[in-house]
C-alpha cells in the first residue's frame, strides 16, 4: 500500500503519539519522567517549569530562544519509536543559523554514550533563507565515523519555495522498516530520499523541538507520530484538535476518525487571457485545465476555493504561455506552478518582455545589431565515462531558445575555462537565462556534474554569472573565482541585462569589482557542552568561512574528508595532507591535499576567521 501523509490511518498506520497544545493545563513540568503521549512531564533541562522559556497559548506551543523540549528527561527514560511516521506542523522565527528544528535521536545513546548515535533531522532552519529547510540523516551524530545524506554529497538544502516564517507548515518524516531509504515531506509532498546508514534502524528515538537561538518565537501547532501497524503499536486517542490563533487547518496528517474534506472541482468558466495579471485579492485566473486561482486576505493562492498551504506573502498572479505564476514577496521574486505535480519552481518574472523598437539604420558589419552573439565564459565538474557526464545547458533570450543544447568540456578542477558562442536574430535584450538541464551526482565529487558561468558577453558588454539571479546554486559559491556563478542543481541563472550595469574592461575590473561576501558554515551539530563540531564529508574546497571558530572548544571533523579521499595515516599534518596556513593578516586557511605533496597544492577546505595558524591544536582536528 502506497504511503499517504495526508491521510496516515488510509495507509494503514496507527497514531501513537498526538499533542495538539490544546491546553496549557499541568503541562511544561519540570524534568519528569515520560509517562504519557503528550508533553505533560516531558520537558528536558528545565530547572523549573517557571524558568522554561515558553508556553503554551493560543493552541500553539510558543517556544522561546532558549527553549528545548522533548520526549525523555534527563535520564533518558521516556516515550521514543521505533519506525513510523513523525510529524509537526510549525511556524518558523527568521533565523541567522541552524538554529530552530524538529528532530529525532537515539534513546540508547541517550542512556549510553558508546550506542551508535543516529539522528534524524526532520527539519532544520536554514541560515537567512526561510524559503529553504535542512533535511538530514546522520550516521553517528557527534562521534567518529560520522556522515550524512549519502545520496547528495552531505547536502540537506531544500528548496520548499515558499517563506516558512510567515505561516505554518508541516514537516514530516517516514522511517519504514522494510525500506532502505528515509523520505522527508513538506506539507505533505516529497522533498528529501536518502538511503539509510547502518546505525538507522538500531535503536528507537527520541523527539525532540528546539529553539537555540533563533530570532524571534518558533511556534508549534501539534506533534504527532504514528506507527506501522505491524509493529505492535500501542494506539492513543487523539487529542482534541486546537486551530492556531483561530486560523483554519489547512494542511497535515488526517485524525482517526476525521472526515476526508473533497477535492473542489475545477470551474467549466473561460479560460484567462495569456497575460492576465491579478493584484491582490482582486479577480481570479483560471488555467487550461479550468483550476481557479486566486489569492486570499491572508496572501495566499486559493485553487478552486482551497488553500494552497505551500503559499504565502503572495502579491501577484500572472498567466503567461499557459502556465500559472506567483510573485511571492515585495522583491520581485517570481514562481511558475506545475498543475500535473503541483510543484512550484523558482524562475524568472514572465511579465519581462523586450520592447519593440524602430529598425536601426544599417550599420557596419561586425556591429552588434547586425549580428548579435552572446559569449560564455564557463566551466564544468564532470563526471568522466558516464551517459550525459559533462554538462550542458541552454540559452533563451527573453522565454526564446537561442542556438541549440551547449556542452562543456573544460574541467573546473584544473582551472579550466571555455568560451561557448551562440548566434540569435534579437535585438534590445532584457534578459538572458542559462538554464542547466543535466545535473547528476552519484555520490561523490568525481560523480558529480556541475556548471560554472563566470560571464556572458553581449553586445560587446559583459556581465558576471555572480551578480545574476541564480535558483539552481544549494548556496554554492566558487572560491577559486568569486565572479563566477555555481549550478549545482538543475535551474536558471538569469542576467537581467536591461537593469544590469555592465562589467568594466577586464583592466580595471579587479580594481572596481568589490571583494565578494563571505559565505559562512554553520556547525553540523553542538554537543549540548558548548563544543560546535563541523564534519566534513569530502576533501572538496567548500569556499566558505567559520566567522566564530573557538579553538578552545571547537572541532574540525575531517575524518570522513580524509577516508573518501583515501588517506590511511596516522598524523596528517605531518604528512602534508592537512595544512594550516596563514590567510592575511588575522586568519588560517585550512588546506588539504590527499597526495601530500606540496602543501600550496591543496584545496582550501574552509577558512578560520580571526584564528592564526598556532592557535589551532591538534585537539581542534579529528582524523
Amino acid at each position: 500500500m502506497a504511503f499517504d501523509p495526508n491521510n496516515p490511518a488510509a495507509s494503514g498506520m496507527v497514531l501513537t503519539w498526538d499533542d495538539e497544545f490544546t491546553s496549557s493545563a499541568g503541562q511544561l513540568s519540570a524534568d519528569n519522567v515520560a509517562s504519557h503521549t503528550k508533553w505533560s512531564d516531558h520537558v528536558w533541562w528545565t530547572p523549573a517549569p517557571s524558568n522554561f522559556p515558553g508556553s503554551i497559548h493560543d493552541g500553539v506551543l510558543d517556544l522561546q530562544p532558549g527553549a528545548e523540549i522533548n520526549t525523555i528527561n534527563s535520564s533518558a527514560q521516556g516515550w521514543s519509536q521505533k519506525y513510523g511516521y513523525f510529524e509537526a506542523r510549525i511556524k518558523f522565527a527568521p533565523s541567522n543559523d541552524v538554529e530552530q528544528g524538529f528532530f529525532m535521536m537515539s534513546q540508547a545513546h541517550a542512556q549510553s554514550a558508546p550506542a551508535p548515535s543516529s539522528e534524524l533531522d526532520i527539519v532544520e532552519t536554514s541560515p537567512h533563507d526561510p524559503t529553504h529547510v535542512l533535511d538530514t540523516l546522520h550516521r553517528q551524530s557527534g562521534q567518529p565515523g560520522e556522515a550524512q545524506n549519502s545520496a547528495t554529497g552531505g547536502n540537506p538544502l531544500v528548496s520548499v519555495g515558499t517563506d516558512t516564517t510567515q505561516g505554518f507548515h508541516t514537516y514530516g518524516a517516514l522511517w519504514d522498516p522494510n525500506s532502505s531509504s528515509i523520505t522527508w515531506y513538506f506539507d505533505g509532498k516529497v522533498t528529501m530520499v536518502q538511503p539509510k546508514y547502518d546505525t538507522t534502524d538500531g535503536a528507537a528515538m527520541f523527539m525532540d523541538l528546539l529553539n537555540t537561538a533563533g530570532t524571534g518565537d518558533m511556534q508549534v501547532d501539534y506533534v504527532r507520530a504514528w506507527q506501522f501497524s505491524g509493529q505492535n503499536p500501542a494506539a492513543v486517542t487523539p487529542d482534541p484538535v486546537s486551530a492556531p490563533f483561530g486560523q483554519a487547518v489547512t494542511n497535515g496528517s488526517l485524525l482517526p476518525g476525521a472526515s476526508v474534506t473533497p477535492t473542489p472541482a475545477p470551474s467549466a468558466g473561460p479560460v484567462s487571457a495569456d497575460g492576465t495579471v491579478v493584484s491582490g485579492t482582486s479577480g481570479t485566473i483560471v488555467s487550461d485545465a479550468h483550476n481557479v486561482f486566486a489569492i486570499n486576505a491572508g496572501g495566499q493562492i486559493t485553487e478552486n476555493g482551497a488553500v494552497m498551504t505551500i503559499t504565502g506573502a503572495v502579491t501577484e498572479l500572472a498567466y503567461h504561455n499557459h502556465t500559472l505564476y506567483q510573485e511571492a514577496t515585495s522583491k520581485n521574486l517570481w514562481w511558475s506552478f506545475n498543475e500535473a505535480t503541483d510543484a512550484w519552481t523558482q524562475t524568472s518574472n514572465p511579465l519581462v518582455t523586450a520592447t519593440p523598437s524602430p529598425s536601426p539604420a544599417p550599420t557596419p558589419s561586425g556591429g552588434t545589431a547586425a549580428d548579435p552573439t552572446i559569449t560564455l565564459h564557463v566551466s564544468g565538474d564532470h563526471w568522466a565515462g558516464h551517459a550525459g557526464g559533462d554538462p550542458q545547458f541552454i540559452v533563451l533570450v527573453d522565454g526564446h531558445q537561442v542556438g541549440g543544447v551547449q556542452t562543456v568540456t573544460a574541467v573546473h578542477d584544473s582551472n579550466q575555462w571555455q568560451d561557448i558562442t551562440v548566434n540569435g536574430t534579437f535585438s534590445n535584450a532584457q534578459e538572458i537565462d542559462v538554464k542547466f538541464i543535466n545535473d547528476q551526482y552519484g555520490g561523490s565529487h568525481a560523480q558529480d556534474v556541475n556548471l560554472y558561468v563566470d560571464s556572458i558577453t553581449v553586445g560587446g558588454q559583459k556581465y558576471f554569472g555572480a551578480a545574476a539571479t541564480n535558483n539552481a546554486s544549494q548556496g554554492y559559491h566558487d572560491a577559486s573565482d568569486p565572479n563566477a556563478a555555481v549550478m549545482a542543481q538543475n535551474g536558471t541563472l538569469a542576467f537581467h541585462v536591461a537593469s544590469a550595469t555592465p562589467t568594466p574592461t577586464a583592466a580595471l575590473a579587479s580594481a572596481l569589482t568589490p571583494a565578494p561576501a563571505p559565505v559562512f558554515m554553520s556547525s553540523s551539530f553542538n554537543d549540548g557542552s558548548g563544543h560546535d563540531v563541523f564534519v566534513f564529508n569530502t576533501a572538496a574546497a567548500t569556499g566558505k568561512d567559520i566567522a566564530t571558530f573557538d579553538v578552545a572548544a571547537d572541532i574540525l571533523d575531517l575524518a570522513p574528508a580524509l577516508k573518501a579521499a583515501g588517506y590511511s595515516g596516522s598524523d596528517p599534518i605531518a604528512d602534508h595532507v592537512v595544512t594550516l596556513a596563514q590567510l592575511g593578516t588575522d586568519s588560517t586557511a585550512v588546506k588539504i591535499d590527499p597526495t601530500g605533496q606540496d602543501p600550496a597544492h591543496g584545496v582550501t577546505l574552509v577558512t578560520l576567521d580571526h584564528v592564526l595558524p598556532q592557535d589551532v591544536h591538534a585537539a581542534n582536528i579529528w582524523h
